[in-house]
């Protein structure tokens, strides 16, 4: 397995302060809400994040959206008892509307005055992935289920897929439905010490360039994220980011290192999970972490569109091939990467020494790539490390 080096909050604080505004603020951060508990309250009251995904329809969102100033929220129905396309997926999406018209409509009601963008996510979670005609199928549903959100008056998000799913040269399929919506989602996690970007992380630029030059490319939100187990190694009880014997500010550099990953296309990501009833998810907590709410807290109030979703033709717009997504890096990690046929997957990362007194420790910086990471330093320039094989 490979391992993907992580980038400290000192070097992303940096970066931003270099360059300064636009995307360089990175995606919204916000918080995955299976249901309102005391925990919940407390992340919330502590946070205030930007963003906020909801299972849980009960509360006053309305009030919350309000006092902490939740600027993009997300809400989905649990409807993972009846996920069949049958008998046809259009006929689907009207059986799952119906179920649901009436608090579709009751939350519609409460939401109507409050100053958030207001998303209805489509209820299919995690399935019909797998293969071009899975994806054909689902995006017939959604489709549907698009067109009844709209008539009704919602914003609509189509997607919901899990980690590493749908693969990338299958990702075409799913075009009828982002023609229509108003917003994809997807889910990513890792392993700590392990983003994979481009595999487990960071999946939306290599999505999206699959698609036609004349397909609408809508905001990306990462619905579901953080540490998981992903490699299927551990035991059930044991995925979350709490079931690892470190400090809450470890996993914080590392959700430093995701947010900073993603592409300009993804508007906002929520960690999973805050507020459940019972124990399924109680590694996940985020609740009760002052660090994790603490950066939750500083991340940005408001997403600035470069992703460029609105694409004129492709041949109107040169595109480099070994950095199609616009990633900020050196001259040095682009040459190297096209004499090496590699594309560009992150941003530049800084590294400096804990230590600025001890001379024989020197900064250095890096890049991910598709097959392999770039490094910087002074003393030998830019070096090309495979991954493993």
């Amino acid at each position: 397995m490979r391992v993907a080096a992580q980038a400290g909050r000192l070097a992303a604080a940096e970066r931003d302060q270099q360059h300064g505004g636009g995307r360089m603020n990175g995606p919204l951060r916000g918080i995955h809400v299976n249901a309102w508990t005391t925990a919940t309250d407390w992340t919330l009251r502590r946070a205030r994040p930007a963003l906020v995904k909801s299972l849980d329809w009960s509360p006053d969102w309305a009030r919350a959206i309000r006092e902490y100033d939740i600027r993009v929220f997300i809400i989905r129905k649990w409807a993972d008892d009846d996920s069949s396309l049958v008998p046809s997926p259009a006929a689907a999406a009207e059986r799952l509307w119906r179920r649901f018209a009436a608090d579709f409509g009751r939350m519609q009601a409460a939401l109507a005055d409050t100053p958030a963008t207001v998303y209805l996510e489509t209820p299919w979670n995690e399935v019909h992935q797998e293969t071009p005609d899975q994806l054909a199928r689902l995006a017939e549903a959604n489709v549907r289920f698009v067109e009844l959100a709209h008539t009704a008056g919602w914003k609509a998000l189509v997607g919901n897929f899990s980690v590493t799913w749908p693969l990338v040269d299958h990702f075409p399929a799913f075009v009828p439905a982002l023609a229509v919506a108003d917003g994809y989602s997807h889910h990513e996690y890792w392993m700590p010490g392990q983003l994979l970007p481009g595999e487990w992380t960071a999946r939306a630029g290599l999505l999206y360039a699959t698609l036609p030059a004349d397909c609408p490319r809508p905001p990306v939100y990462v619905t579901e994220c953080g540490i998981d187990n992903v490699a299927g190694t551990r035991p059930p009880n044991q995925y979350g980011w709490r079931s690892y014997p470190r400090p809450d500010a470890a996993y914080v550099v590392e959700l430093d290192a995701f947010a900073a990953s993603q592409p300009p296309s993804v508007a906002g990501l929520t960690v999973f999970n805050c507020g459940e009833v019972g124990t399924r998810w109680k590694s996940f907590e985020l609740a009760e972490s002052g660090p994790v709410a603490d950066w939750l807290a500083a991340g940005p109030r408001e997403w600035e569109d470069e992703s460029g979703h609105e694409m004129p033709p492709a041949e109107e717009v040169p595109v480099s091939k070994t950095n199609p997504f616009g990633y900020i890096v050196g001259d040095g990690f682009v040459t190297k990467a096209d004499e090496l046929g590699w594309v560009v997957l992150s941003d530049e990362l800084y590294h400096d020494p804990a230590d600025r007194s001890d001379p024989a420790r020197t900064a250095f910086s890096e890049c991910f790539c598709d097959q392999g990471r770039l490094y910087y330093h002074a003393a030998t320039g830019v070096v090309a490390v495979p991954f493993a094989s």
